[in-house]
């Protein structure tokens, strides 16, 4: 039996290549039903119940290309079986699918590519949404993300009039309450539907010169925040980011002051989206576009 190498894989969502994509997993599960009777003999009895796929896709760059809550198709190309770049004859697999979870991360440690993860839950609405595997694999033809990813001056971290943080971590996250039920249409699938969504933004902050407990930051305050996915030379309001009107302070912790090994001073920010600060409608955008808004239609 040969074996393949994952090296030249991809991903699709719908019917366009994912850019940058650096991992996919798949899980195609079942429900394993049992049963004791008075004629089982003391043993359990087994039958298949529903079944249902989960996975996920990783990627560089600091925009997912989907959406918390979104339906959609993904299909993952595993390589060719020859090994050969440009030989598209593979195993594909392809399922229905819905968001329930995205993370961004920054690491500013060893200065790594921003990346993203999408996790998914399998979505069964008509027939033809179940696991489909195939054969004909396609080929991711962009170029990789160029952002040079290593921030500049202020372009980091914003909170409100706090400007200048120091990062060494942050992960933005979108969870999706996804409902996954099962029903006579299903054929036997389960199929998802999305529900709230909540936002959170967790970094970890050197202490550099100003005081983390003052009262422009305490806990509990609503502030607008930035996130730069986009360093180098230049003014911020030329950099990509992420914006958010507006997140609560949720916790300032872990403030960790090393004495006897003489560490940095640093701390934690944990930052949740309020969709309706102070009786205002909020929003959320990337790169100056908008991504979600709270605004009446």
């Amino acid at each position: 039996m040969a074996v393949i190498s994952g090296v030249y894989g991809t991903a699709k969502v719908d019917t366009g290549v994912v850019s940058t994509v650096t991992n996919w997993t798949l899980d195609n599960n079942i429900n394993i039903n049992s049963y004791n009777a008075s004629n089982t003999r003391g043993y359990s009895g087994k039958i298949p119940g529903i079944r249902s796929c989960s996975g996920s896709f990783t990627g560089l760059g600091g925009m997912p290309p989907v959406k918390p809550g979104q339906r959609f198709a993904f299909t993952g190309y595993t390589g060719p079986q020859s090994g050969i770049l440009g030989d598209l004859v593979g195993n594909t697999y392809s399922v229905k699918a819905i968001v329930n979870n995205i993370t961004i991360n920054w690491n500013y440690g060893d200065y790594s590519p921003i990346n993203w993860q999408v996790q998914w839950m399998s979505d069964y609405q008509v027939a033809g949404d179940e696991l489909i595997p195939g054969n004909t694999g396609f080929l991711d033809t962009s170029l990789p993300p160029v952002d040079t990813m290593v921030p500049s001056g202020d372009c980091t971290l914003v909170v409100g009039s706090l400007t200048g943080v120091c990062l060494e971590s942050a992960t933005l996250t979108f969870s999706t309450n996804v409902q996954q039920f099962g029903n006579s249409c299903g054929k036997g699938w389960q199929s998802g539907i999305a529900g709230a969504t909540s936002v959170t933004l967790s970094s970890k902050c050197d202490a550099s010169g100003f005081d983390v407990f003052s009262a422009d930051h305490l806990p509990g305050r609503n502030e607008n925040v930035k996130i730069y996915v986009e360093g180098g030379t230049g003014a911020c309001t030329n950099k990509k980011c992420w914006e958010f009107e507006k997140m609560i302070i949720g916790s300032l912790s872990g403030l960790n002051v090393d004495i006897a090994g003489g560490g940095l001073v640093s701390f934690d920010v944990n930052m949740e989206f309020n969709a309706f600060p102070d009786g205002q409608r909020g929003y959320i955008k990337f790169n100056n576009t908008e991504f979600w808004s709270a605004a009446a239609a």
